[in-house]
């Protein structure tokens, strides 16, 4: 098992390797992909990519070096992953590929734009990709999750969280646990399953 994020993992596992690495640097992203393929005796049977990169802020404040970055992490190095990844689920005929996008896709909320826009992108990649690995015998699923407990979470105003939980109709955080006991459901069912899983509906 191998996972990268942009700091140290809490992950404590003797299967687990993990790399700090910024997505947002194309060239680092791709020698760790080939030191994965070299290293996973070609087979790899789940790909989850949860890369996301955010800064909330109105289009017209915004950067040109975060607007680069959050596409990167977000879109541009969930391209690169799969492509090579896919290569050895390919070879074997079989895998599954979750792209976790989010409900910002469809909140469409001021200040997320740039964000809301390269997770939108990663939906339709996902999509047309499903058709393009279908006859190798690869699924691929999107989840669009709501609001997570995240650093980011910690760091906004209580009435931010509230309005922004105030948007989806459970009115609560999705957890982890969900998420994981979903991917495993998918990856042992053999039925077909709505391709965009939407873990709560907004109002």
């Amino acid at each position: 098992m191998w996972g990268c994020s942009r700091s140290r993992s809490k992950i404590l596992h003797k299967n687990y390797k993990h790399q700090i690495l910024d997505l947002g640097k194309t060239q680092n992203l791709i020698k760790w992909v080939k030191k994965i393929k070299r290293d996973s005796s070609s087979s790899i049977d789940i790909l989850i990519i949860n890369a996301a990169y955010y800064v909330r802020r109105l289009n017209y404040f915004e950067n040109e070096k975060n607007i680069i970055k959050t596409i990167s992490t977000n879109l541009t190095s969930s391209i690169l992953i799969t492509k090579k990844i896919s290569e050895l689920m390919i070879k074997k005929n079989q895998g599954m590929i979750v792209f976790f996008s989010s409900s910002a896709v469809i909140v469409k909320d001021i200040g997320t734009s740039t964000y809301s826009s390269s997770k939108a992108g990663l939906e339709v990649f996902a999509n047309i990709l499903n058709k393009e690995l279908k006859k190798f015998y690869i699924k691929t699923f999107i989840f669009r999750i709501n609001f997570v407990k995240t650093r980011l979470s910690k760091d906004l105003h209580k009435t931010e969280v509230k309005k922004l939980l105030n948007k989806f109709k459970s009115n609560i955080f999705s957890s982890s646990n969900k998420v994981y006991s979903k991917i495993l459901y998918l990856y042992k069912n053999k039925k077909k399953t709505k391709k965009i899983l939407i873990s709560d509906k907004i109002r």
